[in-house]
């Protein structure tokens, strides 16, 4: 039996990035294919890079550290939200941290710094798609992975949570 995991730094981090590799295939493939125009690692590389320096593979290595970052980021988010609210309802509120996230990033980021607009109406609308994927999955494989310990529910002796915030008191 796999060990659970107590921390949920590290929970949030290895359940964004797991999740973030079929989600960062699915974008690829739908660009290739024509379906969107606005690839994430094309949005991803422009926090850093010029415009026409996003093609090298360099600048792709660089935008799947920040998606795998940015992933960790909000994997960390969501396991913190499951902490303070509990497991039950997992998969709406890990969609619920994912439109969030789709609002933040995609919506106010790209019109505010970088400058990134589709020309594609399903672009948007499959991005949406992507992220509410992504926060149902991770919520779902942080459910799994996870000690109990880290959530409120009720039948967990108050002594054996670790509380949200560490205060030095045990």
């Amino acid at each position: 039996m796999l060990k659970k995991i107590k921390d949920r730094i590290i929970l949030g981090a290895i359940s964004g990035v797991v999740t973030s590799v079929p989600v960062q295939i699915i974008d690829a493939l739908l660009h290739e294919r024509g379906i969107t125009d606005v690839p994430y690692g094309y949005s991803a590389s422009r926090i850093f890079l010029a415009k026409n320096k996003t093609k090298s593979p360099a600048s792709k290595a660089l935008s799947a550290l920040i998606n795998f970052t940015n992933a960790g980021l909000v994997g960390t988010t969501i396991a913190y939200t499951l902490s303070l609210t509990g497991k039950d309802k997992a998969i709406i509120k890990g969609a619920g941290v994912g439109t969030i996230m789709w609002v933040s990033i995609a919506g106010l980021l790209s019109n505010v710094g970088l400058n990134v607009q589709s020309k594609k109406p399903a672009t948007p609308l499959l991005s949406f798609a992507e992220h509410v994927i992504f926060g149902t999955v991770c919520s779902s494989i942080i459910t799994k992975i996870s000690d109990d310990s880290l959530f409120p529910d009720k039948d967990i002796r108050e002594q054996d949570k670790i509380p949200l915030v560490y205060t030095g008191q045990e």
